[in-house]
């Protein structure tokens, strides 16, 4: 059935894309599809690097201008970007007309949000094209009601100034939750201080969508996980495929090529190994920020009032000549309470997050609310305080606290800083409160249920699979 299907995955050349797109790569070869990923040169040769080499696994490279085609500022009619659009298309042309020349043709494109290009190069050549959604269903859905019908009240509970402070609220038909201003992706905000142009590339890609008739949407969630939002929209077919997690979230296995080496000889992990069960406070905010002076300070002063060990992610600045130790040290130099916090716990540049997150020792996750790092932390059973910064992570932040119920969103004050004192409240009722222990254990059987194999996310993407062939 599958032996001749070929995957084209395009990816944006970030962490939050390209780890489950390996994921997804892996579990079609588990289905006898050929699969092909293509991003841009420098993310290309990082994934190489990093991948354990596969028959039916190979890499294209785009060129490293590829995502400023959809990231610079600007109009949307910049000369520039339209060249960059233009070679990316081209691009991605040649390499679906290659496949056919050498008898091995693309039969999919699946690619991820903010690259909305790919859609009309698909429909021309012609092949069959789907979105991986890499952020929960119930975003998909804020994003849809937005460009289609609940714009303009979204916008109105903002104001013109982008306040988050209003106590206003709306419920979106199909989600069970009502939303602030506070909790809608930041993209929507009127004054986006992060990356203005990202708004354009959703409506572009919605756009897109909703031209055709009832598509079909690869959502990296679970049945269990977000029941109401996977069905919210009737013009949609979002198919969980989710948890695309580490193996090792899911069965024990050592984590997959997409997180990082092993860690078990880390010095980090034997300083977790010292320390009792679900005492430490684990703290990283993703592979793309680092938080501001400002609130990292305030950070800081939490975690030594708090008094409890912890282990914390401060990725170094990029370093001048590739001294990433000396950067470090600089980055930790503008922390007033180091001392104080070098006696509680330990600060590292990188850490194996699915294994640090795995470890008996880690009571609590401070963090961003990245996608990625919310499934693994429900994956995980640990329960969280979220500080969430930009994109969809607000929304993520306001699922954990008041629909899966896992952890807490720390409060932002009128300058949109998260003092010390709101931060170790949160901290200290996570890690006394055994409540939010129970709900995220609740949530990691389930995410377990839903990825492990021949389990409802394999059978969906089997059922996709399969659907595919008649359509050929």
């Amino acid at each position: 059935m599958t032996g001749r299907h070929h995957f084209l995955l395009l990816t944006y050349p970030i962490h939050s894309h390209t780890n489950p797109v390996l994921r997804l790569a892996t579990r079609l070869i588990r289905l006898g599809v050929r699969v092909t990923v293509a991003t841009s040169a420098s993310g290309c040769r990082r994934l190489i690097s990093t991948t354990p080499p596969h028959e039916d696994l190979t890499f294209v490279e785009f060129p490293d201008n590829y995502a400023k085609g959809f990231s610079a500022d600007g109009e949307e009619d910049d000369p520039v970007k339209l060249e960059i659009r233009w070679s990316c298309s081209e691009t991605l042309s040649r390499v679906i007309s290659t496949s056919r020349a050498d008898g091995c043709p693309i039969t999919c494109l699946v690619y991820t949000p903010t690259v909305p290009w790919v859609m009309g190069v698909a429909h021309e050549l012609p092949v069959p094209s789907f979105l991986l959604w890499t952020q929960p269903a119930t975003v998909l859905v804020i994003f849809y009601r937005f460009f289609f019908g609940y714009g303009d009240a979204i916008k109105a509970m903002f104001g013109k100034s982008s306040d988050c402070s209003a106590v206003s609220s709306i419920q979106l038909p199909g989600l069970p939750l009502t939303l602030k201003a506070s909790d809608f992706p930041t993209f929507m905000r009127p004054v986006n201080l992060h990356h203005p142009w990202g708004i354009n590339l959703f409506e572009e890609q919605s756009k897109w969508i909703a031209a055709q008739e009832k598509p079909s949407v690869l959502v990296n969630t679970f049945e269990s996980l977000e029941p109401e939002a996977l069905k919210a929209v009737k013009e949609l077919n979002l198919i969980p495929i989710g948890p695309l997690i580490p193996p090792q979230l899911v069965n024990g296995e050592d984590s997959s090529v997409a997180d990082g080496p092993p860690a078990e000889e880390e010095d980090y992990v034997r300083w977790l190994n010292s320390k009792p069960n679900a005492s430490v406070v684990y703290v990283s905010f993703g592979s793309i920020w680092n938080l501001a002076s400002e609130q990292t300070e305030e950070l800081a002063r939490a975690l030594v009032q708090a008094g409890r060990p912890f282990l914390w992610v401060i990725k170094a600045s990029a370093p001048q000549e590739g001294n990433q130790e000396e950067e470090q040290k600089k980055d930790d130099a503008q922390i007033s309470c180091m001392t104080e916090l070098e006696q509680l716990g330990l600060i590292v540049p990188w850490c194996n997050q699915v294994a640090v997150l795995s470890h008996p020792s880690v009571g609590c996750f401070v963090t961003h609310c990245g996608w990625n790092s919310t499934l693994e932390s429900l994956a995980a059973g640990v329960p969280t305080v979220g500080i969430p910064i930009w994109v969809e992570q607000t929304t993520n932040a306001k699922l954990v606290e008041d629909y899966w119920k896992s952890g807490v969103r720390a409060r932002a004050n009128e300058n949109d800083l998260v003092e010390t004192d709101e931060i170790r409240r949160c901290v200290d009722l996570v890690m006394a409160d055994e409540t939010f222990k129970r709900n995220a254990l609740k949530w990691r059987g389930l995410a377990f249920e839903a990825a492990k194999g021949d389990g409802p996310a394999d059978d969906n993407l089997r059922q996709f699979v399969s659907e595919l062939d008649a359509s050929l």
